[in-house]
């Protein structure tokens, strides 16, 4: 009767070895699958872009600027095509029609200003 216990208890600690070493491994194997797959090719992308660019010493500020303008537009666009058609007509709008400035930096610096007031004397 021992020896079938003893038998039993090692088929159970080899079936949990087992397991557990199974579970391990897909666990890491579906970890790195899923990081990979998820890993941004966009990020990679920009990184090149911007390394190239600055070896040809363009100005990498702008350049910057420039791809997360790219980037937010793209993502705008896949999200509701009628928004960026909207978009895009009240920036032609406003350029072509009424020949001003799509963004005025003065307005924007002026409200950024007193945002920044107003958030600094909260009296919470």
């Amino acid at each position: 009767m021992q020896q079938v216990c003893n038998f039993f208890k090692t088929i159970g600690r080899t079936i949990k070895t087992i397991f557990r070493n199974s579970m391990l491994a897909s666990t890491t194997l579906f970890t790195i699958l899923l990081i990979h797959f998820l890993a941004p090719v966009c990020l990679l992308q920009n990184l090149l872009f911007l390394v190239f660019a600055g070896s040809l010493g363009l100005h990498l500020p702008t350049l910057v600027a420039g791809r997360v303008l790219y980037s937010g537009l793209g993502w705008l666009g896949a999200a509701e095509p009628v928004l960026l058609v909207g978009l895009l007509v009240w920036a032609g709008h406003k350029i072509v029609v009424r020949r001003q400035p799509l963004f005025e930096q003065g307005f924007w610096t002026n409200r950024f200003n007193n945002l920044r007031v107003v958030i600094n004397n909260r009296n919470d």
